[in-house]
């Protein structure tokens, strides 16, 4: 631990279970893992969720990013939220690199983000919530500060 920063689950992040993007040979095709951008929306197949495809472009605190996705209208959907931190592991591949903003980020280009560090949904008391960093892999738990901003990426459960 390191000022009060607490890494959930791996720090490192991790290529399992990630989906390979190259077929095996004497395997069927592989099913593209991320469906759209439609509407602003892409479907992620595998874990059958759908994602805003890209961030809010902006920092929020945690409450104006939780507010922001409980609010947004996208697609004819309302019930979108921020993202579990385990759904939010979930996207970031190390294979991949794609800019976001200043920097880069590991993660499908099916998915844009203007900044690597996304506020998710899980908390580790009252008064701290997680974030993701889409540069490093890490999934990081400070105390909510004032001044404390990350962006806000919304996730749903897919619904046909």
């Amino acid at each position: 631990m390191l000022l009060g920063l607490l890494c959930y689950a791996s720090c490192s992040g991790s290529d399992h279970d990630r989906g390979a993007r190259e077929p095996v040979p004497g395997q069927p095709p592989l099913v593209e893992r991320f469906v759209g951008p439609s509407d602003g929306i892409v479907q992620d197949t595998r874990a059958g969720l759908e994602w805003t495809s890209h961030d809010n472009k902006r920092n929020f605190a945690w409450h104006e990013a939780d507010r922001y996705c409980r609010d947004l209208r996208l697609g004819g959907r309302t019930d979108w939220r921020l993202p579990e931190i385990d759904e939010l592991e979930g996207l970031y591949d190390k294979r991949l690199d794609q800019p976001c903003g200043d920097l880069s980020c590991h993660l499908d280009p099916a998915i844009g983000l203007t900044n690597p560090y996304v506020w998710s949904a899980t908390q580790r008391g009252p008064l701290s919530r997680f974030y993701f960093d889409f540069q490093g892999g890490a999934s990081l738990s400070p105390h909510l500060k004032p001044g404390l901003v990350r962006r806000a990426l919304c996730v749903r459960r897919f619904t046909p």
